[in-house]
C-alpha cells in the first residue's frame, strides 16, 4: 500500500500570558517537494517568551523557522533533514528560562518519520494495541515505521498527556475517527486545573494531533470510467467473433409451424455463446489483473520498506554505525526481495546504488587479494612450522607440537631462533608468554622456558583431567579443561596450588571453547561463534551488533590489556572480524589465506595483525 489518505483533528490551548502552542500541518504542492518531503506534521509548545501576544509571536517565528529548515534543500534524506530541522530550530530558541517542545513528523508515501525535542510524546494505536514509540529528552529522538490502513498517530506535548490518562486516550481513539477522538478528549483538556498544569509542566501547554492513516480510493467517476474501458478491452478482443455472427448467411428455411418459437431458441443460443465468451474473457482477465495488482502491492510495500531503512541508516552512520549497519544491511534483504518479484523498475535501480553506497560507507570491509609473508619459519629449521602463537610485547613464541619445537621471534628486528625443543617438550600442546619466560603446557604439566638463559623445567605437575587452553597473565597462569577455569599464582619460587578462578555458585559449559584471551577479564570463544565475558569470576552479558552474517568455524580470539579492541580469527568466513569490547562491530579483513591460519595475535602499538599458517607468519597492518 503506497499511498494513504490522512485525516487529522486538533486540539490547541488557549494563549496565556506566558505561553503558546499550535499544531501545523502542510500538504506540499509542488511535485518534488511531495516526492522528496512528503506531508509535514508538527505539534509545538513553547514559554517564557513574553507577555500575551509576544509568546504569540515568537511562537510562530519558530513554526516559520522550523518549515524553512525542513523544505529548503531537498537533497538531504527525509529523515536526516528532518532530524537536523527539529535540532537547529530547538538550539536556536531553546535558552535560559524558556522551555521548547516540538514533535515533528513527515509522511512519505507510507513511511513516517518522527523527530522530538523536549518533552513530547508520539503513540501509536494499531489494531486494539496502543503504544508510546518516541518520548523526547534533552537530545533529538527520532524514530520511523512503515504505516498500515486504520493506524492512530498521536503526537502531543508533554502537558496534553499529563492531563490525559491512557485509558481515556485509548478509549477516545476507539470511537472510531479524529474528531470524533477530539470531541471525547477536548473536554478533558480543557476541563482540568490549569493551575496544577504549570506547576506540573513548567508552563508546558496542552496541544495534539490526531491523525488516522487510509487507503486512497478512487473517486467513483474514475472507477466508472475504468470499468468503461475494460468492457471496451474485452469487446474488441472478441470483436472478430461477433463479425463472423454477423455475416453469416443461413440458408432459407420454411418452417409450417412453431417457427417463432425455434427462431427465438436460435437467438437465445447465440445470446448464451456470446455470454459464455464474455464471463470467460472477464475471468481470465480478471484473473490477470488481480494476480498483477497482487504483485505490485507487494512492491510498493515491500520496496518501502526497503527506503525507509536505508533512509534511517544513513542519518544514523555518524550517531551509531552499529544501527546504521544493521538498518543499511535490512533495506539490502528487502531488495532482493524486490528482485524476486521480477519488477523491473528505474526506482529500484536507483534504491540498489544507493544501498551498495550506503554499505561501502558502514562495511568498513578490508579485502586483501595478497598479504605479505613477515616471517619464513623454515629459514630457522629446515621444514619449520607452526601451530599455536603467543605475543608478549615485540617477541613471538610459535610452538611446533609435532616436533616440540619452541621459535622465539623478535618482531622489531624480525629476527628469531629455536628456543627449546626435543624431550623437554615432550608432547606439547599449547604456550603462552609473559617476561622473561615462555609457558608450554605439555604431557609433563607445564614447563617454564627462559628466554635468556633457555633452562627448561617443569613448574606445574598436571593435576587436572584434560587440559585444553593456557595463558599467561600478570605473572600469573590461568588453565582452562572442562571441569573450569583455574589460577596459578606466582611466587617466589614458583606457582601456587591450583584455585578455582570461577566464582562460588558460578558455572559454565566449557566444552565447546577453542579460545581464551585476557585482559584483565577472561574471553571464551565457542565453536558456535558465541563470546562468553567473564570478570572476577562471574559472567557478564556481552553480545556482538552490527556483525554482516554469523561467524563460520570461529578459531581464535585475542585481546589484551592494552589493546582497545577483540579480533576474531573467522576461518569459515575467510575474515578477521573486529569488534569493540562492548560488542560493536568495527571492521573486517578478508582474504583467502585466513582460512588455512591455525593461530592469530595482535599488536595494537605495531598496528599489525600476525597470523601463523604453517611454516609462514602473515602480517596484515591495521587500518
Amino acid at each position: 500500500m503506497e499511498n494513504l489518505t490522512l485525516r487529522i483533528a486538533k486540539i490547541v490551548g488557549t494563549p496565556t500570558a506566558n505561553s503558546w502552542s499550535q499544531v501545523h500541518t502542510f500538504f506540499p504542492e509542488e511535485s518534488e517537494k511531495k516526492e522528496r518531503r512528503g506531508i509535514f506534521l508538527g505539534v509545538l509548545s513553547f514559554s517564557g517568551g513574553g507577555e500575551g501576544v509576544e509568546a504569540v509571536s515568537f511562537g510562530r517565528e519558530i513554526l516559520s523557522r522550523l518549515h524553512e529548515e525542513y523544505f529548503g534543500e531537498l537533497e538531504t534524506p527525509a529523515m536526516e533533514k528532518l532530524s537536523q530541522a527539529v535540532s537547529k530550530v530547538a538550539s536556536e530558541f531553546s535558552k535560559e528560562g524558556q522551555n521548547l517542545e516540538v514533535v515533528a513528523a513527515a509522511l512519505l508515501k507510507n513511511v513516517l518519520y518522527l523527530a522530538c525535542s523536549g518533552s513530547g510524546q508520539v503513540w501509536v494505536k494499531r489494531g486494539g494495541a496502543l503504544q508510546k514509540v518516541l518520548e523526547g529528552k534533552e537530545e533529538i529522538e527520532t524514530a520511523s515505521g512503515i504505516l498500515k490502513e486504520d493506524d492512530f498517530i498521536v503526537l502531543g506535548t508533554s502537558a496534553f498527556f499529563a492531563l490525559l490518562p491512557e485509558g481515556i486516550l485509548r478509549a477516545a481513539l476507539e470511537s472510531g475517527s479524529p474528531d470524533e477522538a477530539v470531541e471525547v478528549l477536548a473536554p478533558v483538556i480543557h476541563g482540568k486545573d490549569k493551575q496544577s498544569l504549570l506547576l506540573r509542566n513548567k508552563d508546558s501547554q496542552a496541544a495534539a494531533l490526531i491523525c488516522q492513516f487510509q487507503e486512497e480510493i478512487s473517486s467513483q467517476p474514475e472507477v466508472q470510467e475504468k470499468k468503461k474501458k475494460n468492457f471496451e478491452k474485452i469487446f474488441s478482443f472478441f470483436s472478430p467473433v461477433f463479425q463472423k455472427f454477423k455475416t453469416l448467411r443461413l440458408g432459407k428455411i420454411y418452417i409450417r409451424d412453431k417457427g417463432e418459437e425455434t427462431k427465438k431458441k436460435k437467438v437465445a443460443l447465440t445470446l448464451a455463446i456470446i455470454l459464455i465468451f464474455l464471463l470467460g474473457a472477464s475471468i481470465f482477465f480478471g484473473k490477470g489483473k488481480k494476480e498483477s495488482s497482487e504483485r505490485e502491492r507487494q512492491y510498493n510495500l515491500i520496496f518501502s520498506e526497503a527506503r525507509a531503512s536505508l533512509e534511517e541508516g544513513k542519518a544514523l552512520v555518524s550517531l551509531n554505525p552499529s544501527s546504521a549497519r544493521e538498518l543499511i544491511f535490512k533495506s539490502q534483504e528487502k531488495l532482493s526481495e524486490l528482485e524476486d518479484l521480477k519488477i523491473q523498475t528505474q526506482k529500484t535501480s536507483q534504491l540498489r546504488q544507493e544501498v551498495e553506497e550506503a554499505l561501502f560507507l558502514v562495511s568498513k570491509e578490508h579485502k586483501l587479494s595478497e598479504v605479505p609473508t613477515f616471517l619464513d619459519l623454515a629459514l630457522f629449521r629446515q621444514g619449520g612450522r607452526g601451530e599455536d602463537l603467543s605475543l608478549f610485547e615485540k617477541f613471538l613464541a610459535v610452538l611446533d607440537p609435532r616436533e616440540n619445537i619452541l621459535f622465539w621471534v623478535d618482531i622489531s628486528q624480525k629476527s628469531g631462533e629455536i628456543l627449546a625443543g626435543g624431550e623437554n617438550l615432550s608432547g606439547s600442546k599449547k604456550v603462552s608468554s609473559y617476561g622473561d619466560y615462555v609457558y608450554v603446557l605439555d604431557e609433563e604439566g607445564i614447563v617454564r622456558v627462559g628466554v635468556k638463559n633457555k633452562k627448561t623445567e617443569v613448574v606445574i605437575e598436571p593435576d587436572w583431567k584434560e587440559a585444553k587452553l593456557l595463558s599467561a597473565f600478570a605473572g600469573n597462569l590461568y588453565l582452562l579443561d572442562n571441569e573450569g577455569i583455574w589460577r596459578y599464582q606466582a611466587t617466589e619460587v614458583g606457582f601456587s596450588e591450583k584455585q578455582k578462578w570461577f566464582g562460588e555458585g558460578v558455572s559454565a559449559d566449557l566444552s565447546e571453547v577453542v579460545s581464551m584471551a585476557i585482559d584483565g577479564s577472561i574471553w571464551l570463544l565457542r565453536q558456535d561463534g558465541k563470546i562468553l565475558k567473564f570478570s572476577q569470576g562471574s559472567p557478564e552479558a556481552f553480545g556482538v551488533a552490527g556483525l554482516d552474517k554469523p561467524f563460520s568455524s570461529p578459531s581464535v580470539i585475542y585481546t589484551d590489556s592494552e589493546a582497545e579492541n577483540l579480533y576474531i580469527l573467522d576461518k569459515g568466513n575467510s575474515r578477521i572480524v573486529v569488534l569493540t569490547k562492548g560488542g560493536e562491530y568495527q571492521g573486517q579483513y578478508i582474504w583467502e589465506g585466513i582460512k588455512e591460519a591455525s593461530d592469530m595475535v595482535v599488536s595494537e602499538k605495531e598496528e599489525k595483525i600476525f597470523l601463523l599458517s604453517g611454516e609462514k607468519i602473515y602480517k596484515i597492518d591495521i587500518k
